[in-house]
């Protein structure tokens, strides 16, 4: 989702108007924030059981860093991009200013990305590690 949002979408907001946000920026920003609202905490649960099943064993680092991964796209989420969004939301006249926040926006949207491309390279080479994930899963 985020590399998809830095490769394709960043470069279509360089038209984004204040009175384009509602359906440039606004809709696609809540429709992803009810999607993360649902699958970050299946998500956090499925990581801790992996924590948890791998404690003992060489691929319980990986996991570890699959979650702080996830720990902090969440939290840069939530703290970093949604105050932005909100405001955007709630109606930014000032294109100076819009382009202020959009700026601020994919600066911590890049933050996002580099801790997503560092939990799923985790993830991957977890699932490489495992000699018979079949069996580990059985």
């Amino acid at each position: 989702v985020l590399t998809t949002l830095r490769l394709f979408l960043y470069p279509g907001w360089a038209s984004l108007r204040p009175e384009t946000t509602a359906d440039q920026f606004t809709a696609p920003t809540e429709a992803a924030t009810r999607f993360f609202l649902k699958a970050i905490p299946t998500w956090m649960f499925t990581a801790i059981v992996m924590i948890v099943s791998e404690w003992g064993d060489s691929e319980l680092w990986l996991a570890i860093v699959a979650f702080l991964g996830l720990i902090t796209t969440t939290l840069v989420g939530w703290f970093g991009i949604q105050p932005i969004n909100r405001e955007i939301k709630a109606g930014v006249r000032d294109e100076t200013r819009l382009r202020s926040l959009l700026r601020r926006w994919m600066k911590i949207n890049d933050l996002r990305w580099a801790a997503v491309i560092v939990m799923w390279a985790a993830l991957c080479w977890y699932f490489v590690a495992k000699p018979d994930l079949p069996a580990a899963l059985g």
